[in-house]
């Protein structure tokens, strides 16, 4: 094997096991920062002991962190369309489906889609994590 092809390969293997870790995955497959903003949101809802919230109370929380109008309707339509949050009867009310408030691992599992949580539940189950 020539020197060319070590590096190659040694590169390739500092590739893989950079995607090994949850953020690592992120940056590679999504935005870190969207997933983040995401998770804000659900945080919002479940501070509430309804997990319901607003259109107004949800723009007036996260434009005052920053966040563009744009961009939180977008998030809000992700998390709708992904069905962690529904809509309800009143115009402009949401909340957080009942199953996905209660059971994190679901909910992360609806964040960051079925290939990505796969792939994490891979390397999760390789190490050990103590708090």
């Amino acid at each position: 094997m020539s020197v060319e092809e070590e590096i190659r390969i040694k590169d390739l293997e500092k590739q893989i096991e950079e995607l090994s870790f949850i953020h690592g995955i992120c940056d590679k497959f999504g935005s870190y920062l969207s997933l983040r903003k995401d998770v804000d949101i659900v945080m919002f809802f479940l501070v509430n002991a309804e997990n319901k919230r607003r259109y107004v109370e949800i723009i007036d929380n996260f434009t005052g962190k920053g966040w563009g109008r744009s961009t939180i309707e977008k998030h809000l339509r992700d998390l709708t369309a992904h069905g962690i949050l529904k809509r309800t009867h009143l115009p402009g009310e949401y909340e957080i489906a009942y199953d996905l408030s209660r059971d994190m691992d679901l909910l992360i599992h609806y964040l960051i889609g079925d290939s990505l949580y796969r792939l994490a539940k891979k390397s999760w189950e390789k190490e050990e994590y103590r708090y």
